[in-house]
């Protein structure tokens, strides 16, 4: 933990966020396939030279009521029915403990997005993370962050959708028990547009926080986060995928393997 904390505050941490791009197709698939999939994007990183691979962790009984809600992105039941696909294709024992050690095998950080407080306990008491990342729709999720504050281990947080009185509640509340907090610039466009972009974003948070501050980059190219390395961010998430034309929503706004080599 503390060697990665320890790059987080110097040079350049990539993180290649596979998220859920380990589901390619429409219909469900065996366990089997989606675990190879995901291998499959981690010998990629890691032989890209990626420092973490980040994936996403649900847990439906604590996450989505199977009701139907107003929403921008789902009907409840659609929400409901794609979360409980996605644990369904994940078993610990099946996928995230051995997606964890061909992570170690490869020489690369392991890491997800916990979805839930009940997915943050599952990554911590059964697979086992040496580092958080809280996404942009939990920032103020309490529950969850008191948890992942308490465990002591370093923790990034993605201020996409969020007001600057949001993001400094939330770094103040990880703060009061857990120093080593990361903040990443994000604006929650899929694809963002370079003019939507707002790099000097990073440069307002530097001056604002004490701690390493990066960007969660969702434009298409690496012209962005030449600029903002140049800026002065330490860390990098991409979402990452063996190709754009694969289904799924991610997939379109990910960087492939020939591009992060």
């Amino acid at each position: 933990m503390a060697e990665i904390w320890s790059k987080l505050q110097k040079g350049i941490f990539i993180i290649a966020e596979a998220g859920k791009n380990f589901i390619q197709t429409e219909e469900d698939r065996p366990v089997e396939e989606y675990l190879k999939n995901a291998m499959q994007l981690v010998d990629e990183a890691a032989s890209a030279g990626a420092d973490a691979i980040k994936f996403q962790t649900h847990n439906v009984e604590d996450e989505q009521l199977n009701i139907n809600v107003v929403s921008p992105h789902f009907k409840g039941s659609d929400r409901y029915r794609w979360v409980s696909r996605n644990e369904k294709a994940t078993p610990v024992d099946r996928f995230w403990k051995p997606l964890k050690a061909h992570c170690d095998k490869r020489g690369i950080v392991f890491f997800s997005t916990p979805m839930s407080r009940g997915a943050a306990m599952i990554l911590d008491k059964q697979v086992g993370t040496n580092l958080w990342k809280i996404g942009s729709g939990d920032i103020l999720d309490f529950v969850m962050l008191d948890y992942i504050r308490q465990s002591g281990k370093p923790i990034i947080i993605s201020s996409g959708m969020s007001t600057l009185e949001e993001v400094e509640t939330a770094v103040k509340f990880l703060r009061e028990k857990n120093e080593r907090v990361a903040l990443l610039h994000c604006v929650s466009k899929y694809p963002c547009p370079p003019e939507d972009l707002r790099l000097k974003t990073i440069d307002f948070y530097k001056g604002r926080f004490s701690m390493p501050i990066g960007f969660s980059d969702h434009s298409i190219g690496i012209e962005p986060d030449l600029v903002a390395v140049a800026m002065g961010a330490t860390i990098l998430e991409k979402h990452f995928s063996m190709s754009r034309t694969l289904w799924g929503s991610d997939h379109k706004v990910s960087m492939t393997p020939e591009e992060l080599r």
